[in-house]
């Protein structure tokens, strides 16, 4: 596969199409998220930041990571034809939470994303109204303790 500019490269995640995502160290030492595609790896950019890690693409093509804002704080991203969205700026969230990181995105759109409260987000694309403007609607997880509840049940009865 390669490296961009700089030292190691390391894939989180391929797609049906033979697409990878992940992240490579430039020399100055900042992450630099990429996409290998066709035999061409390419820099996602960032958030404003230094650095950004790429950790999911859907068969679409959709990226989903985490990268440094201006501000030096980590924001989860979606990447999209050709640009970088802070996810915090898509969805509504409680008072002072921040989606520090987003690590998988299905071919429906749902993106598995991080909070800065310790929670778990499952964004899901649809529009809710909230704050006098549309947004994709978000479930907070929650956090596990002890068993993890069975969410599907098997169509012949089983778990």
């Amino acid at each position: 596969m390669g490296t961009l500019p700089g030292t190691n490269a390391y894939a989180f995640a391929i797609n049906n199409n033979g697409q990878v995502v992940g992240f490579g160290y430039a020399a100055s030492g900042d992450a630099q998220a990429f996409l290998y595609s066709s035999g061409t790896m390419i820099n996602l950019g960032t958030l404003g930041g230094s650095s950004a890690y790429a950790f999911g693409i859907n068969n679409i093509g959709q990226i989903v990571g985490g990268s440094l804002t201006v501000s030096g704080d980590e924001h989860a991203f979606l990447y999209s034809g050709g640009s970088m969205s802070d996810l915090n700026n898509l969805v509504a969230l409680p008072p002072g939470v921040f989606l520090f990181q987003a690590s998988g995105i299905n071919d429906v759109g749902q993106i598995a994303a991080n909070g800065t409260d310790g929670h778990g987000y499952l964004l899901t694309p649809g529009y809710q109204h909230s704050r006098n403007r549309a947004a994709p609607v978000r479930e907070r997880l929650g956090t596990l303790s002890g068993e993890i509840p069975k969410l599907f049940k098997h169509p012949r009865g089983g778990a």
